[in-house]
């Protein structure tokens, strides 16, 4: 008996070793840090269509127009991206209910020019060489409807994010090792916990409507990175960010 109480005891000793080698989240320290970002591109987005009664037709009478309007983006020092080029069937009625069918031609495209360039000239001069589809659809509205085709991008967002959130964290380890100097003999803790947090003073207007905060999170390295698209503005503005860094290190205890 007595030696199997000795075994249950040094069984008890050992699994309160491995219960308690566990690590623990010490106390975190936090830092705040901002950051300016400015749109680098500025894009037109739009169609150029033609219509006729014959697509073959049509379709070389679209190729003569894109090669007048892609010249002339290149004239601006932009470039053109060519999307869909979407076919369309137009009906309508005319005297004595005869129905008569109308073959439509739309080139979507892209055209992306530096954030400094002269937007409004630049959307002036493909309008009249034939810009007639305005955003992201290529329908062609006859009444009066707001369009918006102009989009302000970031060059790299996800990745000035990412050196944002690096700046972050710099701060927040010197201030926990200002604080914890007994804990950073060889530098920071590697064992650490870090989460990072970033929003936009001001709200701004979106292309899918209304006006909201820039935000980023980020609780794992990489992840909000890899599952955010970047934003795209209305207009050039530069956006102001505050992001907010908690360093916690791990402490394993016996």
């Amino acid at each position: 008996m007595l030696r199997v109480m000795k075994a249950i005891l040094a069984a008890a000793v050992g699994a309160s070793a491995c219960v308690f080698a566990q690590p623990f989240v010490s106390q975190g320290t936090s830092a705040s840090c901002a950051v300016e970002l400015r749109p680098a591109k500025v894009a037109i987005l739009g169609g150029v269509s033609a219509a006729g009664l014959k697509p073959a037709d049509v379709a070389a009478q679209l190729d003569r127009q894109m090669d007048i309007f892609e010249h002339a983006v290149q004239e601006a020092h932009g470039i053109l991206t060519r999307l869909e080029r979407v076919r369309t069937i137009v009906t309508s009625r005319g005297p004595n209910d005869a129905r008569t069918a109308n073959f439509e031609l739309v080139q979507r495209v892209r055209a992306e020019f530096n954030a400094d360039a002269p937007v409004d000239s630049i959307l002036n001069q493909l309008l009249l060489i034939g810009l007639d589809r305005f955003g992201e659809s290529i329908e062609n509205n006859s009444g009066r409807q707001a369009n918006l085709p102009v989009r302000y991008t970031f060059r790299d967002f996800s990745g000035d994010m990412q050196a944002f959130r690096d700046k972050c964290r710099a701060q927040a380890e010197k201030q926990f090792c200002d604080e914890h100097s007994e804990q950073c003999a060889s530098g920071p803790p590697k064992n650490a916990a870090g989460s990072f947090v970033a929003r936009s003073e001001e709200r701004v207007l979106r292309p899918e409507g209304g006006s909201n905060y820039i935000e980023w999170a980020e609780t794992v390295p990489g992840r909000a990175a890899a599952e955010r698209t970047d934003p795209q503005l209305l207009g050039n503005i530069t956006i102001h960010l505050k992001g907010y860094y908690t360093f916690t290190p791990l402490v394993i205890a016996r």
